[in-house]
């Protein structure tokens, strides 16, 4: 298709339906000015700058007067600037418009810019109508829209489009597949990925991806080896993968056997090790990263620096400080989040205040990075200070945030202001959230209100074996041993597994009312499952076991009067 610039139609464009001018005072100086600096043709730059604030007016009564400066001066207008115009236009006047028409000779570039424009900024419905009116739209047009109705788990309007597509070329396909996992349909994806009529490195990385975000690990092996041609991207997909499902040694592994590593292989490597528990060797690898002189980015050094606050290696981090600091990495949010995070765990927190206070741009992360830690410090006034702060800036806390300020309620015993704060997570829609729901559970249990603890963990949607254990020991130590069999009765109609937590919940409510027959059966079958579950007669959720049994036997025995 010829790029043929859009002054050669002057009705390449027709906004009709418009509602009144809301800034008609201001619209004839901008297009006077216009005129004025595109026929002197000095300065074309000013000139789109005029333009451009034109078009944000709220309406355009004169769109043809646009165009037709557009067709005077065509050396100063040249595609890329028509391509801007466009998505402005549509994006400002899109409630109001009735109807778009493009003269085919330029279409395509604008209908690009357009619809990215549109999707990007998760205006669905606006680029819907505006696809729809693209005669014969090509493939990559309707790949976008693909994208975009997949990114809103528009799976089905996806596939429909889809199945449309007289000719669909192999990032269509591959679109479509990433579509349906973004979506969770991992069997459709399966189905067209053998439909495809040819297939590139690409496409198997996208179902590798696929199986190790379902945590189907072994499917995403094969896949992985029966691959024709394996590039770095591909590597990097199955070791993240594997450090993601905790199969840190077969990560390792794989890593040692790469043919070639880049940035993000060691990266992946470093920070998978840390989140499975072996900070000290996470360091060690970084240092043999410095050694190969693969250079690292801020993400690399962020990583490092959440390693040096598990291992609590002060050294170590403060040098990574310093080099982060000469890189000019400080002002990265991650950076930044994980410093506070490094001096918080080694017990440093007025360096992570410093830090705090020295960045310019605090984001939720960063200012949950500091309230989390004041409260592992047990500086719970502080992080409630911060929460207070945090909420006065205008900045929205996320889970992380609330996790904190209800484990620092529940420090201070302040149950006010953890009431305080469950009101505003109620108003955010993060009540229902498992992980928010269960550190109010924890608080309300801790602060002696067994009743608000139960109300709570009903409205709990995705219930987890926190949920449930800390429902069953709250209620057991508020002297509730009925409530607590109540709710493990309901834990096992949910196919939810106990553990040594339920056991020690479940033994202490039985030893409360004096059901010794009770809690030897909640033993025997819990030791049962926990047998099963480990395969390993020495392993420590059974000595758990024992060892709260041990503990409901001596509460049952008569104590001797003095």
């Amino acid at each position: 298709m010829r790029n043929v610039p859009a002054w050669e139609c002057e009705d390449s464009l027709i906004l009709w339906g418009m509602d009144k001018p809301e800034q008609e005072s201001d619209i004839a100086d901008f297009m006077a000015e216009a005129v004025r600096l595109i026929l002197s043709n000095r300065n074309p730059t000013h000139a789109w700058l005029v333009i451009e604030r034109y078009c944000n007016c709220k309406t355009v009564p004169h769109s043809r007067a646009m165009f037709r400066i557009f067709k005077s001066q065509p050396k100063i207008f040249h595609f890329s600037i028509w391509n801007h115009v466009v998505p402005i236009l549509f994006t400002r006047f899109s409630k109001s418009l009735v109807g778009v028409s493009y003269c085919t000779c330029t279409i395509a570039p604008s209908y690009r810019d357009l619809l990215s424009d549109l999707l990007k900024n998760q205006k669905l419905d606006q680029a819907r109508f505006l696809f729809a009116k693209i005669p014969s739209p090509e493939a990559y047009l309707c790949t976008l829209m693909i994208n975009g109705y997949a990114r809103s788990g528009r799976l089905n309007d996806a596939l429909m489009l889809f199945d449309r597509m007289t000719v669909r070329d192999i990032i269509s396909w591959n679109s479509m597949i990433k579509g349906c996992l973004d979506c969770g349909d991992l069997g459709m994806a399966r189905r067209l990925f053998d439909e495809m009529p040819e297939r590139n490195v690409v496409s198997w990385t996208t179902m590798v991806n696929g199986y190790l975000k379902f945590g189907r690990v072994e499917i995403a092996e094969r896949f992985f080896w029966d691959m024709p041609v394996r590039d770095v991207a591909a590597w990097n997909a199955m070791i993240f993968g594997y450090c993601g499902n905790r199969r840190i040694a077969d990560g390792l592994n794989l890593f040692e056997k790469m043919p070639c590593r880049n940035v993000i292989s060691w990266t992946s490597m470093i920070g998978g090790l840390d989140q499975n528990g072996k900070s000290e060797e996470a360091l060690i690898l970084f240092g043999k990263m410095m050694d190969s002189g693969v250079k690292p980015t801020s993400t690399t050094y962020a990583c490092v620096l959440t390693a040096c606050a598990n291992a609590m290696d002060f050294n170590m981090g403060v040098q990574v400080h310093g080099r982060v600091s000469k890189l000019g990495y400080k002002s990265d949010e991650f950076i930044s989040a994980s410093l506070i995070t490094f001096y918080s765990n080694c017990k440093q927190v007025k360096n992570a205040h410093q830090v705090f206070n020295e960045t310019l741009s605090k984001n939720v992360v960063i200012w949950t990075a500091l309230l989390t830690g004041c409260e592992l410090n047990s500086k719970h006034e502080d992080a409630l200070r911060v929460f207070s702060d945090m909420i006065k800036m205008g900045v929205f806390p996320n889970q992380s945030t609330f996790i904190s300020a209800f484990n620092s309620c529940r420090g201070l015993e302040a149950l006010d202001r953890g009431k305080e704060i469950h009101t505003v997570t109620a108003k955010l829609g993060l009540e229902t959230d498992v992980f928010v729901g269960n550190s109010l559970v924890v608080m309300y249990n801790e602060c002696g209100n067994v009743n608000d603890a139960v109300a709570v963990f009903k409205k709990i949607k995705e219930k987890n074996d926190v949920s449930w254990n800390s429902i069953i020991v709250g209620s057991s130590q508020h002297g509730h041993g009925i409530w607590a069999l109540i709710f493990f009765n309901q834990m096992i109609r949910t196919c939810v597994d106990p553990d040594e937590i339920t056991l020690t919940g479940l033994l202490s409510a039985c030893s409360h009312s004096g059901m010794l027959q009770k809690g030897r059966r909640f033993f025997q079958y819990i030791h049962r499952i926990t047998k099963l579950q480990n395969k390993k007669p020495g392993n420590c959720q059974v000595k758990n076991c024992w060892h709260a049994y041990i503990i409901f036997l001596d509460s049952l025995m008569p104590t001797k009067s003095s």
